[in-house]
């Protein structure tokens, strides 16, 4: 865990490149690449530490301006959660 909160910025820019490798890794997984369960694990640790790190910003922050940047990373969280929700349906398949 930080020691201090990220800026709203810093958040954002955090979110996005989360769920950036994520869009990669769903494409690589579509067109035949390997899934495995630690793959998908790692995702969700990585996914629960953002959403602690949104609840550190959000509660520090309080200014409108702020506040945008705070959703717009909590969009892309559960961007992301859809994308691993996609990714678990297909290791199942593949199961």
């Amino acid at each position: 865990m930080s020691c201090r909160p990220a800026t709203p910025g810093e958040l954002r820019m955090e979110a996005h490149a989360v769920l950036d490798r994520l869009r990669r890794l769903d494409r690589s997984a579509h067109d035949g690449g390997r899934l495995t369960v630690r793959a998908i694990d790692e995702i969700g640790d990585a996914l629960a530490v953002l959403q602690r790190r949104i609840e550190e910003t959000a509660a520090h922050y309080s200014h409108a301006w702020a506040l945008q940047d705070v959703l717009a990373a909590r969009r892309h969280l559960d961007d992301a959660r859809l994308i691993v929700v996609g990714l678990l349906g297909r290791l199942r398949a593949d199961g």
